[in-house]
């Protein structure tokens, strides 16, 4: 047995955390697990031999010496919008390499712009790594491979269900995403264009549903990734969105945000994220709705459709499994990284690996 690991997790104490803790928690011999957040006292009812750390971004100095005991962190904490690329930075600075689930436009910006100093410092960050971009990335990775070459259209739809458990983070995501623009790739290139929740394509039935349901239009991180790295060629790509439903969001609120920049202040984002979460916690028990979410990449190419989907698990969960597939194949050292920042679209891993570890957790449809 090799040298014992320390994992922290940080945002332990949120759906996603929780989610990768019932995974990986005393499943390995040598590793350590400690959860960490701002207010340690939150950590309850954690497995047992997980330790709870207090840590604060804000306090630089005494972050770094607390990470720089461990070996691998785990960033589940949110907004990214709030903390962009500090936890990495910090995670850089103490020379232990991390794995996020950012899914913010911006956070991405600035977490790639450490790529210098990551490799300086001989750190591994792998960004990315949740439901979009992450697991979404890897379904169109494997669709790809068997789409012939020629004009793509490309709609990747999320329907979170109503009676999931959603934390005050994951409420203040969604409303971040509702902005008067998204992000996309429109005729081949990665674009901003005007959010359009009103128009046909906003309508959509997914695999197992007898109805269709409305759709928000969402940025999409994964949408920049994929022209960053240049392993698909985007130039094929007519557009590639992403639209989500969020099960009991009324659009009145959606209309709001898209129009008023007020609403969209950190600060006014996150009382009414407190609040929506609050509310949705007391009477979730009571609304009509699904307790797991769908997610699914539709595309057209040569007159061909072709389509992947997951379905039966929470947003949390999904957003969960790579980590946990990522950090099961850290501690049993078998994931081998060049320094630097990394994305699921890039090479620097063995893919079959990586899928085989991915279908052995999860049952992705595909059909073609």
């Amino acid at each position: 047995m090799g040298q014992e690991k320390r994992v922290i997790l940080i945002g332990g104490h949120g759906s996603v955390g929780r989610h990768i803790l019932e995974e990986i928690a005393g499943k390995f011999d040598h590793v350590r697990i400690d959860v960490a957040g701002r207010s340690a006292h939150k950590a309850r009812g954690l497995p047992d031999g997980v330790g709870k750390v207090r840590l604060d971004f804000h306090d630089s100095a005494a972050a770094v010496e607390t990470l720089a005991g461990y070996d691998f962190a785990i960033l589940t904490m949110g907004p990214f919008e709030e903390f962009k690329s500090l936890p990495h930075k910090l995670c850089i600075e103490a020379g232990i390499d991390c794995l996020d689930v950012n899914d913010s436009l911006n956070a991405a910006y600035d977490i790639f712009s450490l790529d210098s100093l990551a490799k300086k410092k001989g750190v591994n960050v792998l960004t990315g790594m949740g439901l979009n971009p992450g697991l979404s990335t890897f379904m169109l990775h494997s669709l790809f491979k068997n789409m012939p070459r020629g004009r793509k259209c490309i709609k990747n739809w999320l329907f979170g269900g109503a009676k999931e458990d959603n934390g005050v983070a994951s409420v203040m995501t969604m409303l971040s995403y509702l902005g008067p623009e998204v992000n996309e790739i429109w005729k081949g290139a990665h674009r901003m264009v005007k959010a359009n929740d009103d128009e046909e394509s906003s309508w959509h039935r997914l695999p197992l549903f007898a109805s269709a349901s409305k759709f928000v239009h969402c940025p999409s991180v994964e949408a920049w990734m994929l022209e960053r790295s240049g392993e698909i060629d985007i130039g094929e790509i007519e557009w590639c969105d992403y639209r989500v439903h969020f099960q009991g969001l009324p659009m009145w609120i959606v209309r709001a945000y898209r129009k008023y920049a007020v609403l969209r202040s950190f600060r006014n984002i996150q009382r009414l994220g407190k609040a929506m979460a609050f509310f949705h916690e007391k009477n979730k028990r009571f609304m009509e709705g699904l307790p797991y979410s769908v997610y699914g990449i539709e595309c057209s190419c040569e007159g061909r459709d072709y389509m992947a989907y997951v379905t039966g698990y929470t947003v949390g969960r999904l957003t969960a499994l790579l980590p946990v597939v990522f950090a099961e194949l850290y501690v049993n050292d078998k994931l081998s990284l060049s320094a630097g920042i990394h994305g699921l679209e890039g090479d620097f891993f063995d893919r079959t690996l990586l899928e085989d570890s991915i279908n052995s957790k999860i049952d992705i449809v595909y059909k073609w």
